[in-house]
């Protein structure tokens, strides 16, 4: 859903990332706050799957995982180049040092 999400609004997620430095303070503290909330639950879920990984690390992969469907979308913008499923996978392997069955 992520990755759906991602791609179908590209351009609300540029929006969001070129204005935010422009956010009050008080507004982005509590982007950042939501931020940090939703990082934490993916890790939490991801701990579960991979309950060797200690919590900096899931949160790391977590972030990366996150990162590369933004930066991808920004960066090519068009499906032809990176297929969802693609971006999928990588996420996965990200996620799960392998890609999933």
């Amino acid at each position: 859903m992520y990755v759906a999400g991602a791609l179908d609004e590209r351009e609300l997620i540029f929006v969001y990332f070129a204005e935010f430095g422009h956010v009050p303070d008080d507004e982005r503290a509590t982007l950042r706050v939501v931020q940090r909330l939703v990082v934490a639950e993916w890790a939490t879920l991801l701990a579960r799957v991979r309950p060797e990984l200690g919590r900096a690390e899931g949160q790391t992969l977590v972030h990366a995982a996150l990162g590369l469907v933004v930066d991808y979308g920004r960066v090519f913008g068009d499906e032809r180049i990176y297929p969802r499923q693609w971006v999928i996978r990588l996420m996965e392997s990200v996620l799960f040092g392998r890609v999933a069955p």
